[in-house]
């Protein structure tokens, strides 16, 4: 966990917003950014657009009233207003320390604004336990193996991260499990199953990459994806319990690997779910269940149990600008964060890459100590 009230507090500090951005109300926005803001704009606190610095890999943000009224109101530097905690309330190092991060707002000192890197020399909240999760430590390693890589783009570091615990497809394993009939036949050929995917899930679909079942139910958002991650060899026991389990607890949809590349994947089985007291219970029971199955582990998802055959993650915040290409699932929304924030802290000179990026994207909203979703930071965080 990150304490962000420990050490030296940005409560204390005097700030500015950072004169190289642009805040652009709505009634400024030319056609191609009233496009891309689409629905946002309809929100009853919706301001308009911060634009970042020429060069920055940092995207634009839609700009809450709330958050405008702040910016505008640290134009010239000054002590943190008492605005900040009635917007942020317990989360206002949280949320300051985002804003600088991104070099929105500037820390000033005598001579003038200082470093990003300064500042997190200075002000980084300190961790104050150690990882206690195996998916919690896989992330970890994954955002070490990330750092230790050349310079690459963001694209490719986000990829890279992406596919991090990804095991190599064999020549056996490329033709045991060629396609998804090879797959169903693998998973299912015990007696009755194909049977009670039918009658539970009659809706059935299948391309290059998934095998899908749906219960043809569309009146609810499935916004909560619950992880099962056993090795392939442990897939078809793990399979067939989970099914049985995910049909008591109201599971609508779930996917697996259609061949044996994607079942080589660490997320190669996710169920969804409408809501989170039905994907804990359903984690809860396979994890009770299967306590023998060797765990293959999800970097980057929300820890349920210490071993990490079952994590979950959900849909994350909309990004912008909105467009359909911009929804992310909530693996490659992280992996794209730190990806920008690896990219960005690099360009700052910071040498403690690893510690700065966690403490970045939990500034995100995500709450890095189990790599779940922080839900009453997104709840309630101003754009």
């Amino acid at each position: 966990m990150l304490d962000f009230e420990a050490g030296t507090s940005l409560k204390s500090s005097t700030i500015r917003t950072n004169p190289a951005y642009q805040l652009r109300c709505i009634d400024q926005l030319d056609a191609p950014l009233r496009a891309a803001v689409g629905n946002l704009a309809r929100e009853d606190d919706f301001f308009g657009v911060l634009v970042p610095p020429d060069g920055s890999q940092l995207p634009m943000r839609a700009v809450s009233r709330d958050l405008a009224l702040l910016l505008l109101t640290i134009r010239q530097a000054c002590p943190v207003p008492r605005l900040l905690e009635s917007l942020f309330g317990k989360n206002t190092n949280l949320q300051l320390w985002s804003l600088i991060q991104d070099g929105i707002v500037q820390i000033i000192d005598g001579e003038g604004p200082i470093s990003v890197k300064q500042a997190f020399a200075q002000f980084a909240p300190i961790a104050d336990q150690p990882p206690i999760s195996q998916v919690v430590q896989l992330s970890r390693r994954a955002i070490e193996y990330a750092v230790s890589l050349p310079d690459l783009a963001p694209h490719e570091l986000a990829t890279r991260l992406y596919i991090y615990n990804t095991l190599p497809l064999t020549k056996t394993i490329a033709r045991q499990l060629a396609d998804w009939r090879q797959v169903l036949d693998h998973v299912a050929n015990a007696r009755g199953i194909e049977a009670r995917l039918r009658a539970c899930w009659p809706v059935f679909s299948s391309d290059e990459s998934w095998i899908r079942w749906h219960s043809g139910d569309t009146g609810e958002i499935l916004r909560f994806k619950l992880y099962i991650s056993p090795v392939l060899g442990d897939l078809p026991r793990t399979f067939k319990h989970a099914i049985e389990i995910l049909k008591c607890w109201r599971c609508r949809s779930f996917k697996i690997g259609s061949n044996g590349q994607n079942l080589l994947r660490p997320d190669k089985f996710v169920a969804y779910f409408a809501n989170f007291e039905d994907l804990y219970a359903a984690a809860c029971l396979i994890e009770e269940i299967l306590p023998s199955v060797m765990v293959h582990g999800v970097p980057f998802t929300g820890s349920i149990e210490s071993l990490g055959l079952t994590s979950w993650g959900m849909d994350p915040p909309e990004d912008f600008p909105v467009s359909e290409q911009n929804k992310k699932s909530w693996r490659q929304w992280i992996c794209e964060r730190l990806a920008a924030h690896i990219h960005g802290a690099r360009q700052e000179g910071i040498l403690q890459l690893v510690n700065f990026v966690i403490t970045r994207l939990h500034a995100d909203g995500v709450d890095t100590s189990s790599w779940s979703p922080s839900l009453s930071h997104w709840n309630n965080c101003v754009r």
